[in-house]
């Protein structure tokens, strides 16, 4: 390995592979679906992505597929309840009493929160290292583009009570006494976790009527924080990353390939995420909805398990170099646990949160692909890669639907 690999393998382990939006399945970089095929006669390979988002919808237990994505956790938000938990000496408890949540019969302080959530662009860099013994090192880069907007609460009194007309502002109390703003939205730009992993991969060729080779395939690495942080003063400020700390990647597949170049493929995907210790938003009593919290507390979170199980089904040679593939991927990230630093606050409410239960997705993806230079035993070997994703059927995420390409260069 001359001097030109080396400086090759240390950029791809200093941009390592990052992970895109946490509770959403806007694509990570590294996702099996955009890995191409590694050629042997190549020593490198490196990718430029683009994925542009057509729609974003919010799935939630009561709620399917709602446009609307600040009904992520709840249809509407409780703002009395805001207010319930605190001692009578603080500056909640005593609008506590201003608002009267003593007599609260439900009737009064619902809102439903409405918001647009895009995301113009997901853009993904990516570079493959061939190592000895059939090992490559890989190295992705996304960045990520994100905006929140048209804020706007709607208020679902169901009646005009005394209560109504001589209340202060109470959206603008919660938003003083938390901290966070609740009318404006945002506008965020940045990078996801750093994910850097080694690939091992061979073919175990077969000589039967028709199955004729089976590929087995392990990965593993570490999972590094360095995406855009969650805004915990800010409406709905999703991380561009887990969150969460350090973590450890494994993940491996078995492809079957059968005559006529179709090809069948399983992978499993996982990560364990290690415990951090930082400041969030916790409830303090069982009535209050994630958007209206008030109270902040250091507390140590202790992640859920990550898994995704990806199907693909595949035809390879329609015409030259170009092949089709139909992908079917779940992604499940399993319940966190909020554990207080000091006696603020109740264990079991903490943790009923729906913001800290598990999330699912799943989607569909297809995907061409035309592979320049086939025949050719030495030299460049370009890739275009277009495909289209489809998000359903998830919980406590918001699942997009998209169309994006991907440029891969060989040599």
């Amino acid at each position: 390995m001359n001097f030109r690999y080396y400086i090759l393998l240390i950029i791809c382990v200093t941009v390592g592979d990052l992970r895109s939006i946490f509770k959403t399945n806007v694509l990570q970089p590294y996702n099996i679906a955009l890995q191409p095929d590694p050629l042997r006669e190549t020593h490198f390979s490196f990718q430029l992505g683009y994925e542009g988002i057509l729609s974003a919808a919010a799935f939630t237990p009561r709620i399917d597929g709602s446009r609307n994505v600040l009904q992520l956790y709840q249809c509407n938000q409780d703002a009395i309840a805001a207010f319930k938990g605190f001692a009578p000496e603080t500056m909640p408890g005593q609008y506590a009493q201003v608002f009267n949540i003593d007599d609260d019969n439900g009737t009064h302080g619902i809102f439903t929160p409405r918001g647009h959530l895009i995301v113009p662009l997901n853009g993904m860099l990516g570079m493959q290292v061939r190592l000895a013994h059939n090992v490559m090192l890989h190295g992705y880069v996304p960045f990520l583009y994100a905006e929140l907007k048209d804020i706007y609460w709607c208020e679902k009194n169901e009646h005009v009570e005394f209560e109504d007309n001589n209340l202060p502002n109470i959206l603008s109390v919660i938003s003083k006494l938390g901290n966070i703003d609740l009318c404006s939205g945002w506008k965020r730009l940045g990078f996801g976790d750093t994910v850097i992993f080694v690939k091992w991969q061979n073919d175990y060729w077969q000589m039967k009527p028709i199955l004729r080779n089976v590929r087995l395939s392990l990965r593993g690495g570490l999972n590094f924080p360095t995406g855009k942080k969650e805004d915990i003063n800010e409406l709905l400020a999703l991380p561009f990353g887990y969150d969460q700390g350090y973590g450890v990647y494994f993940a491996g597949f078995l492809a079957l390939h059968f005559i006529r170049d179709w090809r069948f493929m399983i992978d499993l995907e996982f990560i364990q995420l290690f415990g951090n210790t930082k400041t969030r938003r916790i409830k303090t009593d069982n009535e209050q909805t994630d958007l209206l919290l008030i109270a902040r507390e250091r507390v140590f979170v202790d992640p859920g398990f990550t898994q995704q199980y990806t199907f693909m089904l595949q035809k390879r040679g329609f015409f030259r170099g170009l092949s089709a593939a139909l992908y079917y991927q779940y992604f499940k990230h399993n319940d966190d646990t909020y554990y207080p630093l000091n006696n603020f606050g109740n264990f079991s409410i903490i943790n009923d949160a729906e913001s800290v239960q598990e999330y699912t997705t799943h989607q569909f993806l297809f995907q061409l692909n035309y592979e320049f230079n086939q025949h050719e035993e030495c030299g460049s070997r370009p890739n275009l890669m277009l495909f289209g994703k489809y998000g359903f059927n998830g919980k406590r995420a918001i699942l997009t639907s998209s169309i994006g390409m991907q440029f891969t260069y060989a040599f």
